[in-house]
């Protein structure tokens, strides 16, 4: 997120890009689409919203699929991600929601 040290975030990430966040994949899954990658290191943080960034798994629910070589082992995806598999939108809310929860506000 915004290249903020890792120990760092919770002083930067505030209600509201939780919010835009949230709001950017249900847009997507509205829809049709699924990201497939959403990691904080694919999220800016301009101003009170989120940008996410890169695209490249990205597209039409039953369709888009895994790369081949995905990064199974250092990443926690949610179980039905495989290489060369389908994404589905519940897998970009599998990682959404471990995003959110990592942050509580007051």
């Amino acid at each position: 997120m915004l290249d903020v040290p890792e120990d760092e975030l919770d002083t930067v990430v505030k209600r509201a890009h939780i919010e835009s966040l949230r709001t950017a994949v249900a847009t997507l899954h509205a829809h049709g689409w699924v990201f497939g990658d959403v990691r904080e290191g694919n999220i800016f943080l301009p101003e009170d919203s989120v940008q996410l960034i890169d695209f490249d798994w990205c597209g039409k629910e039953g369709e888009a699929r895994y790369p081949d070589d995905i990064n199974l082992k250092s990443i926690e995806w949610h179980e039905g991600v495989s290489r060369g598999g389908l994404i589905k939108k519940e897998h970009d809310e599998y990682v959404l929601k471990k995003i959110c929860d990592r942050y509580t506000f007051d």
